[in-house]
């Protein structure tokens, strides 16, 4: 009975200061000012990475393209090739 009556007293002091606590920071709390917060250095690194991506893709369109055109040129020669291979 007593751990329980211990158990309930410290539960109140600590919601009492919890309470106490929480008061405080909100009489001390300021409105944001998102003008002087620093989003200009995430801005940026935004921008490089967006960069970056955009220049992975161009690269990765041009080998395609390169792939792409490798491969037409191997189909017309392998069509000269049943050509003559028919012809024997």
């Amino acid at each position: 009975m007593k751990k329980i009556l211990i158990l309930i007293a410290v539960s109140i002091i600590f919601v009492f200061a919890g309470s106490l606590c929480i008061f405080a920071q909100r009489q001390n709390m300021s409105p944001v000012d998102f003008n002087n917060l620093e989003f200009s250095a995430l801005a940026q690194k935004v921008d490089a990475v967006a960069a970056s991506i955009q220049k992975s893709n161009a690269e990765i369109s041009g080998k395609l393209d390169r792939v792409l055109s490798n491969q037409d040129k191997i189909l017309k020669e392998l069509d000269v090739v049943r050509i003559r291979a028919s012809r024997r």
